[in-house]
């Protein structure tokens, strides 16, 4: 059984990844880890939720959802290629954190 992962983020947070996430397979958790380590953005929306965003590969898009409770950082969900709407509503909610 897989147990609970961590990752560091470009903020400093620890970014727990749960076995249920963790259990998708190597390659997602390659690109969730890829994603969360070196996003081209991050959407925070107040200190609830934390969006990473970043392109994998040439054609694929991934969005990581991450839950801020308590002082801890719980991956929730990851979304491939999510539509621009989607992104947009979550950016009228939040701050844009850019790196690129």
């Amino acid at each position: 059984m897989l147990g609970t992962r961590t990752l560091l983020d470009p903020l400093g947070n620890k970014i727990l990844i749960p076995a249920s996430v963790a259990k998708k397979g190597v390659q997602k958790l390659n690109d969730i880890r890829h994603v969360v380590t070196s996003p081209a953005f991050i959407i925070k929306i107040r200190d609830e939720k934390l969006y990473f965003f970043r392109l994998i590969g040439w054609e694929t898009n991934m969005l990581v959802e991450v839950d801020v409770q308590k002082e801890q950082h719980i991956i929730q969900n990851f979304i491939e290629n999510p539509s621009v709407d989607y992104i947009s509503r979550l950016l009228v909610k939040g701050a844009l954190i850019s790196f690129q």
